[in-house]
C-alpha cells in the first residue's frame, strides 16, 4: 500500500483571490484555493487595557460588496461612541485595505487593529523579513503563553515580508508599524486550536471627538502544484478480529475509598438486552449493547441512614453486587461508577472484589444551560450520558427563550413551548436534580423587546438593551412573569440575572447604576420572598476592580458595596470569573459575598485552569459551583457539536465538584473530549469480539484498538500536501476497492497531516454501494480527526496513536471507499482498514 514520492516541480503562480468580510469574524481571503488570511478584529480600549470599550467579535458590522467585488464595511458600537469604516479593495495581486476608527468620547481611546490571522502552516520553515532587514525563520509552535509579546517574532515594522513553502505574503503600513507574532498556542480566545500568525497595529491613539485612519496593502502570492487526480488501491483481505468490547479511558470522578481485593470473579451476562431490564441494570450497562447484566447479580437500594454525607453511596462488590445510595443521586452515582468499573469480554462482566465509599465534596454542584424548542430531548440524553454520572444536583435553566403567556407578544420560532419545559423541570427533578429558572430582569433584555415589545419600558428606547426600573410600568410586568414561572415550574430559587446591566444603551454614569440597582434589586428580592425561595443572581456588577481577578463590573468599592449592600442576605450569588488559572487564591470574591450574608457560587466556563482553580476556592469558603456554557442561545445537539470543549468543560467540572481534587491542568489524567467522546457520542460496545477483514500489508505490531474497532496499522497512505517532501506527487484522492461481493460496514483509521483550525472541514469520505448509490461524510477538524502530531482528543469519533475511526456502515453492500482531502495542502492518511462481510 505504500506510494511511491514522485516530486512535482514548483512555481510562483499568480492566483486569483479571492476576499470576503463575516461580520464579528474579520476578513478572509482565499489564494489559489487556499485560504491565507483567516479573519482577524478590532477592539477600542482605554488606556494600557484598563477597560475595554468596544470589540468587533461581539459587536455586529455592516458588510456590503460593490460591483467589483470590493468591500466596505461599517460599524457603529452601541452607545455610538466607536464608529468607523473599513475599505477592501481587491488588486491584481492582493488587497488594500483603509481603517478609519473614529471616537466620539471625552477621553482618547486607543484601537488594536487586526490586519489578519495568517495561517501558520503555510508559512512553517519559511523566512520573514522585517523593514530593519532583519529576518527569522518560523519554527515549530512556541510554548502556551498569554502574552503576545512572549512570542513576537520581530520588530515592529513598516513592512513585513512572509515566505513559505506554498505562498508569500508582504505587507507595508506607512502610517503606523505593523506588528506580528506567533499566535500558535496563544491562549485566548481567537487562537484556540488554530494556526495563526497575528499581523496587525496593537496600539493606535484616537483623540477625543476625532478619528484615526490608516492604509494597509498587502500582495499575496501562491507557489502551483500538480498532483494525479486519484489513485486506485485494490485491498486484499485478511481474517482477523474487527470489533472488540470497548472500556472508558478513564473513571470519572474517581471514588475517594476504595478497598481492593486480590479476588476477581466473572459474571456470565444474558445474552440479549432485555427491554424490561431495572433501571439499575439499564444504568450499569448503559455502554453496552448485545447482552443484560443478569437482576439476580445485584441489589440495589436507597438508604436515608447510609452513614456517608448527601449524595454519597457504597458499593460492595461480591456475589451480590450490593449498591446503596444515601438518596437517589448517590444511588445514580453508585451504579454509573460501578459501569465504569466492569471489564467485559466473550460475554461476560470481570470484576474486583472490592468495596467504595464516596461522596461529594461540594453540596452545591451545578449546570448552567438554555432551553429551546429541542432541550427536552437533547438535555434528556446529555443528563443520562453526562451530566447525571458525574454527580450534578443543580440545573439552572436559562428560560427567557419560552412561549410565557405574561409576554405574548415575544414569541419567535426558537422560543420553547411551556408544556415542554415543565417536562423538562420534571424530567431534572425525577433523577434527583433540583432545577432552577433564570430570566434576565434587569439588563441583557433584548428577549424582552423582541418584536418591537415593551419599548416603553426600556431605558434606552433606540437600545433595548435593559428596562428602567424607574419606570411605573416595569414592576408589574415583571411582578406577573414571575408569578407565572412559580406556578408553572414550583422553583426551589429563583434567578434574575443581572450581570453587565449597563453594558449597552447607558451613558457611564456608574452612579447612575447604582441608583437604579437600588430600585430593581429590592423589587425582584420582594419577588422571591414573596414565593418563599431564595433570590439568585450575577456577582460582577457588585465587585470593584481589584476585589476579584476579573469580572469586576462594580467601577469602584464606593460602588460596588453600595451594590452589595441591597442584595439579600441569604441570597445565591453565582459569582462569575473566567479567567484561566489553576491558583484558588486568586478567587477572592467568593469570601466578600460570604461576608456579605449570601452563598457564594463559583461560576466558570471552558478554560481547564479556571474550573481547577475556581472549584477549590469553593471548597474552601464553603460554597458552590456552577459550570456555566455560552454556546448559542438554545439548548441543542448542534450547539455541543459546533462548540465541543464547552460541553467537554461539564465533565472536567464535576469531576472537581465532587473529588475536590487539587491536581493541576497537567495532571487531568484524561483528555476531555476523548471523556466526552466515550460518554455522549460513542455507540453501545459489543460485550464480544467479533472477526472480520484486514486490509493491507501488516507492519508486525500489535493490532490497535480505536473505539469498538481493531486496526492492524499498515504505513499509512496519503492524499496529496504541498507542504511536505517539496510538493510529493501525490494524488487528489485515494479510492480503496473491497472485495468484489462487498461488506456491510467498514472501519478507517485517518489523520490528517497538518493541523488545521478548530473545526474547519479537514477531509470527505464517499462510499459506494454494490447497487451503484453513494453516501458522503465530511470530518472537522477537532470534532472528528486531528493531525498524527496533535497529542490532544476528538469529540464525536474514538482516536488512538494519532488516528480516528470512522465507522461506514450500509444496508447494501459496500464496495469501495474514496477519502479526499478538502484542500491541496492539507494530506489525508489513512493507516488501517477492517470491514465486516
Amino acid at each position: 500500500m505504500n506510494l511511491i514520492p514522485i516530486l512535482c516541480t514548483l512555481a510562483m503562480n499568480a492566483s486569483p483571490i479571492d476576499m470576503r468580510y463575516e461580520s464579528t469574524r474579520g476578513l478572509f481571503v482565499t489564494v489559489g484555493g487556499v485560504e491565507i488570511v483567516r479573519g482577524g478584529f478590532f477592539q477600542y480600549y482605554k488606556g494600557n487595557w484598563e477597560k475595554g470599550l468596544y470589540s468587533s467579535n461581539w459587536n455586529p458590522q455592516t458588510v456590503t460588496r460593490d460591483a467589483n467585488g470590493d468591500l466596505t464595511v461599517v460599524f457603529t458600537g452601541p452607545d455610538r461612541l466607536a464608529h468607523g469604516m473599513m475599505r477592501f479593495v481587491r488588486t491584481a495581486s492582493g488587497v488594500d485595505a483603509t481603517y478609519t476608527f473614529g471616537w466620539r468620547g471625552t477621553e482618547p481611546a486607543n484601537v488594536e487593529n487586526t490586519v489578519g490571522c495568517l495561517w501558520a502552516t503555510a508559512f512553517k520553515g519559511g523566512e520573514i523579513r522585517f523593514s530593519d532587514g532583519s529576518s527569522k525563520v518560523l519554527g515549530e509552535s512556541p510554548r502556551p503563553t498569554n502574552d503576545p509579546k512572549d512570542n513576537s517574532l520581530g520588530p515592529d515594522s513598516s513592512s513585513v515580508t512572509m515566505k513559505g513553502r506554498i505562498a508569500e505574503v508582504s505587507a507595508s503600513s506607512p502610517d503606523a508599524p505593523l506588528t506580528l507574532f506567533d499566535a500558535r498556542n496563544y491562549q485566548q480566545d481567537f487562537a484556540r486550536d488554530r494556526e495563526l500568525l497575528w499581523l496587525g497595529h496593537n496600539r493606535l491613539t484616537i483623540p477625543p471627538q476625532g478619528s484615526v485612519t490608516i492604509k494597509v496593502s498587502m500582495t499575496i502570492s501562491k507557489m502551483a502544484a500538480s498532483a494525479p487526480a486519484s489513485e486506485t488501491i485494490k485491498l486484499k483481505p485478511r481474517t482477523g478480529t474487527v470489533l472488540s468490547p470497548t472500556r472508558l479511558t478513564a473513571v470519572i470522578p474517581a471514588p475517594r475509598e476504595s478497598i481492593m481485593s486480590p479476588a476477581m470473579f466473572r459474571i456470565s451476562l444474558d445474552p440479549k438486552p432485555r427491554k424490561d431490564a431495572s433501571e439499575a441494570v439499564k444504568l450499569v450497562m448503559q455502554r453496552f449493547a448485545d447482552a443484560t447484566f443478569p437482576e439476580s447479580a445485584i441489589v440495589a437500594k436507597v438508604d436515608p441512614k447510609l452513614n456517608v454525607p448527601e449524595n454519597g453511596y457504597t458499593v460492595a462488590v461480591g456475589r451480590p453486587i450490593k449498591v446503596t445510595g444515601k438518596d437517589a443521586i448517590g444511588l445514580r452515582m453508585g451504579l454509573t461508577q460501578l459501569g465504569q468499573l466492569i471489564r467485559v469480554n466473550d460475554g461476560a462482566v470481570t470484576l474486583v472484589q472490592a468495596t467504595i465509599t464516596d461522596w461529594p465534596t461540594l453540596s452545591w454542584r451545578g449546570a448552567h444551560l438554555f432551553v429551546g424548542p429541542n432541550a427536552l430531548d437533547f438535555q434528556t440524553k446529555f443528563h443520562q450520558r453526562v451530566l447525571g454520572p458525574l454527580g450534578y444536583n443543580k440545573m439552572v435553566l436559562q428560560a427567557e427563550q419560552a412561549r410565557w403567556k405574561s409576554l405574548p407578544g415575544i414569541y419567535h420560532a426558537n422560543s420553547m413551548n411551556l408544556e415542554d419545559l415543565q417536562k423538562l423541570f420534571a424530567m431534572y427533578r425525577s433523577q434527583g436534580i433540583d432545577p432552577i429558572p433564570l430570566i434576565q430582569s434587569f439588563g441583557h433584555m433584548e428577549w424582552f423587546f423582541a418584536n418591537g415589545q415593551n419599548l416603553d419600558l426600556a431605558f434606552n428606547r433606540s437600545i433595548p438593551y435593559s428596562v428602567d426600573p424607574r419606570k411605573p410600568g416595569v414592576a408589574p410586568i415583571l411582578n406577573k412573569l414571575w408569578d407565572e414561572v412559580v406556578e408553572l415550574l414550583k422553583p426551589s430559587a429563583l434567578h434574575f440575572g443581572l450581570d453587565e446591566v449597563d453594558m449597552r444603551g447607558f451613558p457611564g454614569d456608574q452612579k447612575l447604576v447604582t441608583e437604579l440597582w437600588r430600585i430593581q434589586i429590592p423589587m425582584l428580592g420582594d419577588i422571591a420572598k414573596r414565593h418563599n425561595v431564595p433570590m439568585m443572581l450575577w456577582g460582577d456588577k457588585c465587585l470593584a476592580p481589584g476585589e476579584a481577578p476579573d469580572a469586576a463590573l462594580g467601577y469602584n468599592k464606593e460602588e460596588a458595596m453600595a451594590r452589595r449592600q441591597v442584595i439579600p442576605k441569604g441570597a445565591m450569588v453565582t459569582d462569575w470569573h473566567y479567567i484561566d488559572n489553576p491558583d484558588p487564591r486568586i478567587y477572592t470574591s467568593l469570601e466578600i459575598f460570604k461576608k456579605n450574608g449570601q452563598f457564594p457560587i463559583a461560576s466558570g466556563w471552558n478554560r481547564l485552569g479556571n474550573i481547577i482553580g475556581f472549584a477549590q476556592a469553593a471548597a474552601k469558603v464553603g460554597g458552590g459551583y456552577l459550570q456555566t456554557t455560552w454556546s448559542g442561545y438554545f439548548s441543542e445537539e448542534r450547539a455541543l457539536v459546533e462548540n465541543p470543549e464547552q460541553y467537554a468543560a461539564f465533565i472536567v467540572a464535576g469531576d472537581y465538584a465532587w473529588t475536590g481534587r487539587t491536581e493541576g491542568p497537567k495532571q487531568l489524567g484524561y483528555d476531555p473530549l476523548t471523556a466526552l467522546y466515550e460518554r455522549y457520542f460513542a455507540p453501545a460496545s459489543p460485550t464480544k469480539s467479533v472477526s472480520g477483514m484486514q486490509f493491507g500489508d501488516s507492519l508486525g505490531g500489535k493490532p490497535v484498538q480505536i473505539g469498538p474497532w481493531m486496526f492492524d496499522l499498515i504505513e499509512p497512505v496519503s492524499t496529496t500536501n504541498e507542504l511536505t517532501e517539496q510538493g510529493a506527487k501525490r494524488p487528489r484522492e485515494l479510492v480503496f476497492e473491497l472485495p468484489a461481493k462487498g461488506v456491510s460496514r467498514v472501519g478507517l483509521a485517518i489523520q490528517t497531516e497538518n493541523r488545521l483550525n478548530r473545526l474547519e472541514d479537514a477531509a470527505e469520505i464517499i462510499f459506494t454501494c454494490a447497487d451503484g448509490s453513494t453516501r458522503t461524510t465530511r470530518l472537522k477538524y477537532l470534532l472528528d480527526v486531528r493531525a498524527g502530531s496533535d497529542p490532544a482528543g476528538t469529540a464525536r469519533l474514538p482516536r488512538q496513536q494519532g488516528y480516528s475511526a470512522v465507522t461506514l456502515q450500509s444496508d447494501k453492500k459496500i464496495v469501495s471507499v474514496k477519502v479526499r482531502g478538502l484542500n491541496t495542502v492539507n494530506g489525508i492518511r489513512v493507516g488501517g482498514i477492517s470491514a465486516l462481510p
